[in-house]
């Protein structure tokens, strides 16, 4: 065979296959059976990323809801808050058992009605942060202890900067979308600090508040969520990609014959070259035809001569086609 990549190549198939001309194309990746397979690979990563998104949703809301209750009542008992200040502080609580409440109700819910929910669920959260560091920063103005409202401000901001590592690396979403909505999270503790800060004159000459450690602890940790969503994505895509014939990726037809195809392709992880032969599912509807082609795989793998071609692996696609993974 020619190795220049501009000269036409002819490859000779095995048995029945027609010898066809081609031009390689370095680093292509055909087409696959099905015209719209892509198409296809999106509409299962969303349906994919719907059931996920639905199952950890689920997990992370009712996770906040009794770190919140907690929270709350630790608030109750020991910082002697009273009840009515409890009730209001129990708002966010509410909300966030509403949320939990409608994905319980609701297990297929679609991929815009989980957003939404997402959504309110973080504007509670984020509502919720507000609350508590406006309820402390006015609880040290009027006991006079200003000295130690920078350590709580970073105690809270610490604490958001671990529910926007939570929310990045767990909740499935493209890296755009991601970045967001966690950079734009992480300026919320930071922004409340300053609007307390020029409306309180007590204030303006505390140093460290809302100083520097902090707004850069929350946005490093958005910037490290949205790069893990970003691989997330592309191995979910890889994966979903991968399921089409197992773990090969299609390089380049080599022929076609009556029944079938030959293609060149390569293992996605040890990167080693195959050839895949598919029976189309309207002829792997035969039961002639499948039971032949399953007989040429299994006397294909019982030979053991040097010079005889190796079977890597044998199966079925999502769209019916048989194949099998040979030695190139």
């Amino acid at each position: 065979m020619s190795t220049d990549p501009q000269q036409t190549v002819v490859e000779p198939i095995h048995n029945d296959a027609k010898i066809v001309e081609h031009d390689v194309v370095d680093n292509s990746i055909l087409e696959l059976q099905n015209p719209d397979s892509s198409a296809n690979i999106t509409r299962r990563l969303s349906e994919s990323t719907r059931k996920l998104l639905h199952r950890r949703l689920f997990i992370v809301a009712t996770s906040m809801l009794c770190v919140l209750l907690a929270l709350k009542i630790v608030g109750l008992v020991f910082a002697g808050v009273s009840f009515y200040d409890f009730l209001v502080m129990m708002t966010p609580a509410i909300a966030l058992a509403g949320v939990v409440a409608v994905l319980y109700r609701l297990p297929y819910a679609s991929l815009r009605q989980l957003r939404v929910l997402e959504f309110v669920g973080g504007i509670v959260i984020a509502v919720d942060v507000v609350w508590v560091l406006v309820a402390e920063t006015r609880g040290a103005i009027a006991t006079g202890g200003l000295e130690s409202l920078p350590a709580t401000f970073l105690t809270i901001s610490f604490a958001f900067a671990i529910f926007i590592a939570i929310y990045g690396m767990f909740i499935p979403s493209n890296w755009h979308r991601t970045a967001a909505i966690t950079c734009s999270s992480a300026l919320i503790p930071t922004i409340t600090a300053i609007v307390l800060r020029l409306s309180n004159p007590s204030l303006q000459q505390l140093e460290g508040f809302p100083g520097f450690v902090a707004p850069t602890l929350t946005m490093m940790m958005a910037i490290a969520a949205t790069q893990c969503t970003r691989i997330v994505n592309q191995m979910r895509r890889e994966v979903e990609t991968a399921r089409q014939y197992g773990q090969y990726q299609l390089l380049e037809m080599i022929g076609q014959g009556g029944r079938g195809t030959v293609y060149k392709a390569k293992h996605r992880l040890l990167k080693r070259p195959a050839a895949i032969k598919l029976i189309r599912s309207e002829f792997a509807n035969e039961s002639a035809e499948i039971a032949s082609f399953e007989q040429e795989v299994q006397l294909s793998a019982e030979l053991t001569h040097w010079n005889s071609v190796q079977i890597y692996d044998y199966g079925r696609t999502d769209h019916g086609d048989f194949y099998y993974v040979m030695e190139y």
